[in-house]
């Protein structure tokens, strides 16, 4: 509501300073600017009114519907889930990896070691990282890193 209030006095200010700024007197240009004032005004005045009436077609769908729409969602086996979130586990990495380590996206590989016993979690029980041109300081900091993260073993080989 704030913001409605606030774009109204914001379209009166703004159309009074071009109303005050145009010639005055028989001056066909500041009749116009006037009018396109007037005009702006309205729309902005009237703007709540289309998102009311689109709210009220939408409850009038919902109403004439005889039974409501149930989602039901696809069973999908364990092992895509588990691989899916393996992906994307990597792929934050690969992303950590560039972006605090300073390492190019194209020189990180990852082989993470899944616990396969647990199908409805995803528990890593080791992170295998190479890190391309790397020194051993920055290699122990990733290590260090993701050991503390992840909560596994993590390796760093690097060239």
């Amino acid at each position: 509501m704030g913001e409605y209030i606030r774009n109204i006095i914001l379209a009166g200010v703004v159309c009074s300073v071009f109303s005050a700024l145009t010639p005055s007197g028989e001056n066909k240009s500041g009749r116009y600017v006037r009018y396109m004032a007037c005009i702006i005004t309205l729309i902005v005045i009237a703007s709540p009114l289309s998102k009311f009436s689109s709210a009220i077609g939408r409850i009038k769908s919902y109403a004439d519907t005889e039974e409501p729409t149930q989602v039901v969602a696809e069973a999908r086996p364990d092992s895509v889930i588990i691989e899916k979130s393996a992906e994307n586990i990597s792929r934050s990495i690969v992303d950590i990896c560039e972006d605090r380590f300073g390492i190019d996206k194209n020189n990180v590989k990852i082989k993470l070691i899944l616990n396969e016993e647990d199908k409805e979690n995803v528990i890593i029980e080791e992170i295998q990282l190479f890190a391309g041109e790397t020194n051993k300081n920055l290699r122990m900091k990733i290590e260090t890193y993701f050991a503390d993260l992840f909560g596994c073993r993590v390796f760093v080989l690097g060239e």
